[in-house]
């Protein structure tokens, strides 16, 4: 299945601490750390700790950072050193307020682009996601649910539009990782799930893109209303 990078850090292997490799597995479990919520808002990130805890030089400790803060998930204090970024409600309402506007343009492409095996792919990811909830397998729900939006934006076929949302869509899921633990709308949101995949196999860009902003709308107050009061 496409997209997995973003959904968990995969487990390094044997030769991932060597050459080429160093850098991307630095990256790699570093952005899983911060997503999944191990490493906390604030958290001072210091290099020799990071070096130790990787296994690797501080080179690639050092590239990891400069990505990580290019996708606005560490930022630098100067005179205190490098941190995990804190997210505050404004920083999570302008998110979502991205995220809509790049998932809306996504769908509308994707009603252009997106051939029979994605739309069938699209389908299957959302039947996955929809049989995980009916078991209760509360990390699967997370995951097939960004899965479900890592391909509609695959799909749309904009290298530029992807890029960007995919930047959103870490952040989003750190949201979710940061917010208070809570079930309670899942169903709702697979309904609105289900609503962007049928519009889209109607072909319907209008009622595709309608459909993204309600689920987003939705999703989005649903977040905001549960991070916790520190943030």
């Amino acid at each position: 299945m496409r997209g997995n990078a973003l959904l968990k850090a995969s487990a390094a292997p044997a030769d991932a601490r060597a050459g080429r490799y160093k850098q991307d597995y630095a990256y790699d479990r570093m952005k899983h750390a911060i997503i999944s919520g191990v490493f906390p808002p604030e958290k001072l990130l210091v290099e020799r700790e990071l070096c130790e805890m990787l296994g690797v030089s501080r080179t690639p400790v050092r590239e990891a950072l400069r990505r990580l803060s290019s996708e606005g998930l560490v930022e630098s204090h100067p005179g205190r050193g490098m941190f995990v970024t804190r997210l505050n409600a404004a920083d999570a309402r302008q998110i979502y307020e991205l995220k809509e506007a790049l998932e809306r343009m996504a769908v509308r492409l994707c009603i252009l682009r997106m051939t029979g095996g994605e739309l069938e792919e699209l389908g299957g990811c959302l039947a996955a996601h929809e049989q995980a909830y009916a078991r209760g397998d509360n990390e699967l729900v997370a995951d097939m649910d960004l899965q479900f939006h890592i391909l509609l934006v695959e799909f749309a076929r904009s290298a530029k539009i992807e890029e960007h949302a995919k930047t959103i869509l870490v952040q989003t899921r750190r949201l979710s990782q940061l917010s208070v633990y809570d079930t309670s709308h899942t169903e709702k949101f697979l309904k609105e799930h289900r609503a962007i995949y049928e519009a889209l196999r109607a072909g319907d860009a209008a009622a595709a893109e309608e459909a993204v902003s309600r689920h987003i709308a939705s999703i989005g107050a649903f977040q905001l209303a549960r991070l916790p009061a520190c943030l």
